[in-house]
């Protein structure tokens, strides 16, 4: 069966509102990938900012309905839940342009490599601000991915 485009939305990461610190990386959701699949952030290529086939959205929002400014990192962890490396990062201002106008999203091709069951994605997020909560109803995360069987 070959590899096939999907997609990763807030809700599949972040379960509750998240108090966060400011100037430091606080995890904001996670997502464990299922039996039976490799799970790879992005799709596709890029050339360019017109022809990329992934893209990604980011827009954080607090429990005032603010958008809070800051970086926002992936990694990947075992399924012991280890660190094992870091796979993008970027400010928000850069992945909250435009949630339905794929000319303004973020090229986000296929990544090199794909993780299996048990493994973890985890969303991080350093707000400028302090004293801020990460609201998971409000905020908006889309980000295309690869799926591939595995037997």
């Amino acid at each position: 069966m070959p590899k096939r485009r999907s997609a990763l939305i807030a809700s599949n990461f972040q379960s509750a509102d998240v108090a966060v610190t400011q100037n430091q990386f606080t995890e904001i959701g996670r997502h464990v990938v299922g039996s039976g699949m490799y799970l790879t952030l992005g799709y596709g290529f890029s050339n360019s900012q017109v022809d990329a086939d992934g893209r990604i959205y980011a827009l954080i929002k607090d429990t005032a309905d603010a958008t809070l400014e800051g970086t926002l990192l992936i990694s990947i962890y075992t399924p012991e839940d280890r660190h094992h490396r870091d796979l993008f990062e970027a400010r928000t201002e850069d992945l909250n342009s435009s949630l339905t106008d794929r000319q303004k999203q973020i090229p986000f091709p296929e990544m090199d490599t794909g993780y299996g069951k048990d493994w973890i994605y985890k969303i991080f997020f350093k707000p400028d601000a302090t004293g801020k909560t990460v609201d998971n109803g409000l905020t908006k995360i889309v980000m295309t991915t690869t799926i591939e069987p595995k037997f």
